[in-house]
């Protein structure tokens, strides 16, 4: 059985977590924070220009280098919110490897990039 996507949102993105990809998209409006002094929502600058970069970002640092960035998938428009869609990359945070071992997990990855 599949497990189920996770879901969560910051102040200016949802984000969808699967077994094999990562979504972001924009805030709906019924998301977006509100104004403490006027209750509007607050809309996120540049949105779907900052995702248009990120986009393009990833394809330019996979093409042109050593990098290891998540693999685009696509960028699409759906309910007319833009989504950014990468192909899930596992790894391990930092914070739960022993410090004295940070150093060497960090070799392993410029290892991999020469």
């Amino acid at each position: 059985m599949e497990s189920p996507d996770l879901c969560w949102h910051s102040s200016e993105r949802h984000y969808i977590l699967s077994n094999s990809t990562f979504t972001k998209r924009e805030l709906r409006e019924e998301e977006l924070p509100r104004s403490l002094y006027t209750g509007e929502p607050v809309w996120p600058r540049h949105s779907q220009e900052r995702l248009q970069n990120k986009a393009a970002t990833l394809q330019s640092i996979a093409a042109n280098t050593k990098i290891p960035v998540p693999q685009f998938e696509n960028i699409y428009m759906k309910d007319g919110l833009l989504h950014l869609q990468t192909k899930r990359s596992d790894g391990v945070q930092l914070s739960t490897i022993d410090p004295s071992q940070k150093a060497d997990a960090v070799a392993k990855v410029e290892e991999t990039m020469n």
